[in-house]
Parts: C-alpha cells; sequence; structure tokens
C-alpha cells in the first residue's frame, strides 16, 4: 500500500492520506503490542524506524515522493496508540497475568 502508485479513488478529501498514515501506524502499533509484547520506547523505536524507511523508500519510487507530514502523521498514530490505544485495547483484549496463568493450571490439574 505505501509502495504503490497511480492509485486514485476519485474521492477529494484534503489530508486523507495523512488520516491513513495515523490509522496505519496505529494499528500496526496495536499488532506489534499484542503479537510480541514490546516495551512501549521499543514500539515507538520500531514506528519511528519503519515510518522513515517507508518514507525514505517512497522517495526513490517514481510518481512517489517523501514527505516529513505523513512521517509525522506515522509517529503521531504510533505515539497515539501508546498514549490512548493501548488503554483501550487493554480492557478489550486484557492479557493473561502470570497469577490467572497459574490459577488456570491449579484449577486444570484438579
Amino acid at each position: 500500500m505505501f509502495f504503490s502508485t497511480g492509485v486514485d479513488s476519485g474521492i477529494e478529501i484534503p489530508h486523507i492520506d495523512k488520516v491513513m498514515h495515523f490509522v496505519a501506524f496505529a494499528g500496526l502499533s496495536f499488532l506489534l503490542d499484542f503479537a510480541y509484547a514490546l516495551s512501549y520506547k521499543s514500539l515507538l523505536i520500531f514506528t519511528a524506524s519503519y515510518g522513515l524507511a517507508v518514507e525514505l523508500i517512497q522517495g526513490m519510487i517514481d510518481g512517489r515522493s517523501a514527505s516529513i507530514a505523513d512521517y509525522v502523521a506515522d509517529l503521531a498514530g504510533g505515539i497515539f496508540y501508546v498514549w490512548v490505544g493501548s488503554r483501550i485495547a487493554e480492557r478489550i483484549f486484557p492479557r493473561p497475568t502470570k497469577n490467572s496463568v497459574q490459577q488456570e493450571q491449579s484449577n486444570g490439574q484438579s
């Protein structure tokens, strides 16, 4: 999606590409958090690095351009997930605690 060229939906919404970058990186942060249980610092470092790589690669593709504003939207999506989204996600998808896992194991052995 980040590297495709010539895609035009025909819908003209100002700055929709920034919104899409924000949503994509908030979603990426959610998936990384729940797949790998990274610390928030590591999650933000990965998100920042990936966003930078995407923009640099886009700058080398004909028909695409690198954009600082897109990179800021990428970072904002990652930061939003860490500050707000992670709290919401934790309520919807609670992670098992060490005590709950031990309790389940002891209940299964009875």
